[in-house]
């Protein structure tokens, strides 16, 4: 490989630092070359007096600018250590979710309460709107699909007992439809967390009671990210203990 191909990755903090001394280094040479001989370095009006009275405040300036925006720096860095790409404040959103599911290639995994407004929103076989039915695109493009939902026994909700026969029977419906690429199960405990998986983009959130999910914030990370890591392992765990 040519030496020209080469790339070299230096941290931006370290690059700043470096200009600002090439930059320090190229005014201290221009002063030198354009400053009186006749004025001496030390005299109350010599030129260390003239160069200190110009670059102290200035430095100080940018000392207290650098530390400030160090700090935001780190703090950034470590979301992105992290790997989460957005906050969400709340999941009710359905084209940002539907254009993850539109770019599915391989895998879309999804744990909640009932599922229904899910299917009622990318899995609606009868809308003439392509963005309900995005869901069944990817099924037809064998995108392999689970999901987990709570059994009805622990859903004390207003209107979740209809919600769950609803999507019971659209979840067998699938199945039927799809049964290389469409799994289903339910979890036997309250719901407690909203895992959404598509490919390598995670969207986690917390499930309350008494509050509709739609109504609380998600985070969207990356699977391979330390932040999403124990989702995909707390999934993957109720799913094998999870019945049909």
């Amino acid at each position: 490989m040519s030496i020209f191909e080469k790339r070299l990755v230096i941290p931006l903090h370290w690059a700043i630092l470096l200009l600002l001394v090439i930059l320090t280094g190229v005014f201290w040479a221009l002063f030198k070359s354009f400053a009186p001989a006749e004025k001496g370095w030390t005299t109350p009006e010599g030129l260390f007096y003239v160069l200190a009275s110009g670059m102290v405040p200035g430095l100080v300036v940018a000392l207290i600018q650098y530390t400030l925006q160090w700090s935001e720096f780190r703090e950034i860095s470590r979301l992105r250590g992290l790997k989460v790409k957005s906050i969400l404040m709340t999941r009710d959103d359905a084209r940002y979710y539907g254009s993850l599911i539109e770019k599915a290639k391989k895998q879309i995994d999804l744990m909640g309460g009932t599922a229904s407004r899910f299917l009622e929103d990318f899995a609606a076989s009868s809308s003439p709107i392509e963005a309900n039915r995005v869901l069944l695109s990817a099924l037809d493009r064998k995108v392999h699909v689970r999901i987990i939902v709570a059994n009805e026994t622990h859903l004390g909700q207003v209107g979740q007992q209809e919600k769950f026969a609803s999507a019971a029977r659209q979840l067998s419906e699938l199945k039927a439809k799809y049964p290389d690429c469409f799994e289903y199960k339910y979890f036997d405990h309250s719901p407690t967390h909203n895992i959404f998986r598509i490919d390598n983009d995670c969207l986690v959130g917390p499930q309350f009671p008494n509050i509709r999910s739609k109504d609380t914030p998600a985070v969207h990370t990356v699977c391979d990210g330390t932040f999403a890591k124990p989702y995909i392992d707390y999934f993957n765990h109720e799913w094998g203990l999870a019945v049909e």
